[in-house]
Formats: structure tokens, sequence, C-alpha cells
């Protein structure tokens, strides 16, 4: 019976995730370059008070993650651009929930996102097609 309830416990979370999920991205708002300002402001506030109460210094967290304490500055400044900050802008013109993206799909969805990348390519051309065999190859050593 435990067992029984268990699975129901996993697949009711799995529904719930996908529900999520589903009415983020239908929901999705669209950021203004103002807004995506104040989420930087935000998001930089966060890793800095986090890091404070670890009680790390920039080069300590810097040095975790394999980077140094100027860009855990910059970040927690809102000083530059970042990449998330582009990827919210594209996935917001793409229409893709932001939050999807760092959902990690299995290896096999991935290869097939590959292979789907290179039949809808128009102007394919032989650097193009290496590329992707190389990108596959890569993903199968993984």
């Amino acid at each position: 019976m435990n067992n029984k309830y268990n699975k129901f416990i996993i697949q009711y979370k799995y529904v719930s995730n996908i529900f999520i999920l589903i009415s983020n991205f239908y929901y999705m708002k669209k950021y203004s370059d103002e807004e995506i300002s104040l989420l930087s402001l935000q998001i930089g506030c966060t890793i800095r008070l986090e890091r404070l109460r670890k009680g790390l210094s920039q080069e300590d967290l810097g040095l975790a993650i394999g980077s140094n304490s100027t860009m855990i500055g910059r970040i927690e400044r809102a000083e530059n651009v970042t990449a998330w900050q582009n990827l919210l802008k594209v996935s917001q013109e793409l229409d893709i929930n932001y939050d999807s993206l760092f959902l990690l799909k299995s290896k096999g969805h991935i290869i097939l996102m590959v292979k789907e990348c290179l039949s809808l390519e128009t102007k394919l051309t032989t650097e193009k097609v290496n590329y992707y065999r190389k990108l596959e190859k890569s993903l199968l050593k993984i």
C-alpha cells in the first residue's frame, strides 16, 4: 500500500510541475528594459545577500565557481548586461518560457533537437553539417 501511495505522490508532483510550467508559459510577462534592469538589481542583491549570509567573500565565491571576484562584483552591482538578460530578451521574443530553459531534458531529446535544427537549416553549408555532426557526437559522449 505504501508503494502505491509513493507512486501516486510522484505522479502528482510530476503533473503539478507540468501544470506550473504550462501556466507560467501562458501567463509569462513580457518585461520592459526598465523591468529587466530592476531584475538585474534584484538578482545582484539576492546573490550578495546570500553570499554575505554564508560569510563568503567575492573572491571565495568566485573561486568556488571557477571564476573570480571581479565577475561576482559585477553581477552583484548589476554593472554589465549579462547573458541571462540577453537570454530573457531572446526567450520573450521567441515566446519560449524562460524557466523551461533550465529544466534539463534527456540526452535523447537534445539529440532530436539537434537533428531537427539540421533539418530546418535553409542555408546548409559543409561547415554547418560538420558542426551538427560534431555536436551530436559530443552529446553521445556525455
